[in-house]
């Protein structure tokens, strides 16, 4: 047969269109989903590196192809970000050259766009103890889970424990809601923040009150304060067979000294001495130095019965801060008493004056001093003690 150049030329196009039929049915459009991210270091700067896609779940079927292991590797730009066209399955991603920058993400099916960290299904490898894991967010909101927080960022109620949640009532320890126990309150400690007196008094209500740190209680329909007791003396002091002037106070239990800003307007103490004094057969007397931090009044002379002999004492002195403050003033004033005499005095003739200019901003040390005219007078303390009124 003679070469028919029209009949050859049929044959090649018929030939070349069969051919470039079947290559568009082996290679028909394939949908991928495009996976996002960008990659940081340490300092929270981007990352210029490399991210590459190992499949894990191939080879598989997309008919009428199969897909094959082939790892796909992605560089991040400047600004650290990276975009590639994955099909669906799981891949081990692994970032840069550190082996232990490894993670299984998964990719689902369709076309869309993912951010590559809501992909991750495998806890991020580290170097910690307790490494962080993302969790998939089937497990939000459920049981073994992690809680679902409302469009306030908060956690619902109903996430919160186990029974009704009411009002009235508190979620335990345990994760149950339960009502408040109805039994007195039995702690080891308690500790009050000083505050302004609560607003709707009621009965039983205790607080501490700002200025002047006093402890009041609202009882019986009054505001009431609780009294306490800043010192008791534990030995005793017998000043006898001398004149100079000597304190009748000693060792105890807490403190002779005020504190800094201790004393603030209206607050008062009582200061107690019993014990029992002598005195010769011929005319004694006894003076009285009360001393407030570097102030101090001196009482009139007390003339001791002659040849008493260890008669019962009791001395007491009250004191009231009138003015607070680096000039502040204390009114004091009070009675030393036996069984045949009788002594007053106080800081100021007038106790509307205060007589003892203190600095309340500073620690006031409290003392009670004696001086006897003859050697032959004896004044012992066998009890002391300095209470808090208010």
């Amino acid at each position: 047969m003679k070469n028919n150049p029209i009949l050859n030329s049929f044959k090649t196009s018929t030939l070349t269109l069969a051919f470039a039929l079947a290559g568009l049915a082996a290679t028909p459009p394939a949908e991928a989903s495009t996976v996002v991210g960008g990659v940081i270091d340490t300092r929270g700067q981007p990352a210029a590196l490399n991210v590459t896609f190992a499949p894990l779940s191939t080879p598989r079927a997309d008919a009428p192809n199969v897909i094959f292991s082939s790892d796909q590797t992605v560089t991040t730009d400047a600004a650290g970000q990276f975009s590639l066209a994955l099909k669906a399955g799981q891949y081990k991603v692994s970032v840069g050259s550190q082996t232990r920058d490894a993670f299984v993400v998964t990719v689902p099916e369709g076309a869309a766009t993912h951010d590559w960290t809501t992909l991750i299904t495998t806890p991020l490898t580290t170097l910690s103890v307790a490494p962080p894991a993302l969790e998939e967010r089937r497990f939000r909101g459920v049981p073994g889970g992690y809680a679902a927080l409302d469009a306030s960022g908060h956690v619902p109620v109903a996430q919160l424990g186990l029974g009704v949640p009411e009002a009235a009532l508190f979620l335990r320890g345990d994760g149950t809601w339960a009502s408040p126990v109805s039994d007195p309150l039995s702690v080891g400690r308690l500790r009050l923040a000083p505050g302004v007196e609560p607003a709707g008094l009621a009965e039983g209500d205790l607080w501490l009150e700002a200025p002047g740190n006093r402890r009041l209680v609202y009882q019986a329909g009054a505001r009431q304060a609780l009294e306490t007791v800043l010192f008791t003396g534990s030995a005793r002091v017998v000043v006898t067979n001398t004149t100079a002037e000597t304190s009748l106070l000693a060792a105890g239990v807490g403190t002779l000294t005020l504190p800094a800003n201790f004393l603030t307007p209206g607050k008062s103490l009582l200061l107690r001495l019993r014990g029992i004094t002598s005195a010769p057969a011929s005319a004694s007397t006894g003076t009285f130095r009360v001393r407030l931090g570097s102030a101090s009044f001196v009482s009139s002379a007390l003339s001791y019965t002659p040849n008493m002999a260890n008669r019962f004492t009791d001395f007491e002195l009250q004191f009231t801060c009138l003015e607070a403050g680096a000039a502040g003033g204390v009114v004091a004033g009070g009675s030393f008493r036996s069984t045949s005499m009788t002594l007053m005095l106080g800081s100021a003739p007038n106790p509307y004056q205060a007589g003892l200019a203190v600095d309340t901003t500073q620690p006031l040390a409290l003392d009670v001093l004696v001086t006897h005219s003859a050697t032959g007078c004896s004044l012992a303390t066998l009890q002391v003690s300095l209470q808090v009124l208010n």
